[in-house]
């Protein structure tokens, strides 16, 4: 999800993909009284650039990734980025990332807060964001790729 920052000086939580909210979900954001301020939306390709820029910050709770392509995308963007310590994600971020233990309500929802509210935590994440995705290329992927066959190939 993405957090974004409301005139009213509180937040939106914006779920992009994944289908529409269920009845019992929807239920839950009623009870809490959360209906106007957790929408979910489908995205494409080019209206996801302006969603990254117009966060406050993306969150990525999961407890199993392969790799984690919409973290590079929100670094590419110059979101800072709010992810589970699991899986990739630490491997993938480095230090661009506040991590969360994704077991943990109170420890997700505390370093959402720390987040949202300190204006230079972020502008470090975001810095820290740009200096990593360039260690990443599709360029460089398809090069290890070739190696890797060749290495597989040769020992055959």
């Amino acid at each position: 999800p993405f957090i974004r920052a409301l005139p009213d000086g509180d937040y939106q939580v914006i779920c992009v993909g994944g289908g529409a909210f269920n009845t019992e979900e929807k239920k839950l954001f009623s009870d809490l009284g959360y209906n106007d301020r957790i929408t979910q939306i489908s995205a494409t390709d080019q209206q996801l650039p302006q969603i990254y820029k117009q966060a406050i910050a993306f969150v990525y709770p999961s407890l199993y990734e392969g790799f984690g392509i919409p973290l590079l995308e929100a670094f590419t963007f110059k979101c800072p980025v709010i992810a589970s310590n699991t899986s990739s994600f630490p491997e993938v971020c480095g230090k661009a990332c506040q991590y969360f233990d994704p077991t943990d309500i109170s420890d997700i929802r505390n370093k959402i807060d720390l987040v949202i509210k300190n204006k230079s935590l972020r502008s470090k994440l975001v810095n820290e964001g740009v200096k990593r995705v360039k260690n990443f290329s599709w360029r460089e992927t398809a090069k290890q790729t070739v190696r890797a066959y060749r290495s597989v190939m040769k020992q055959q």
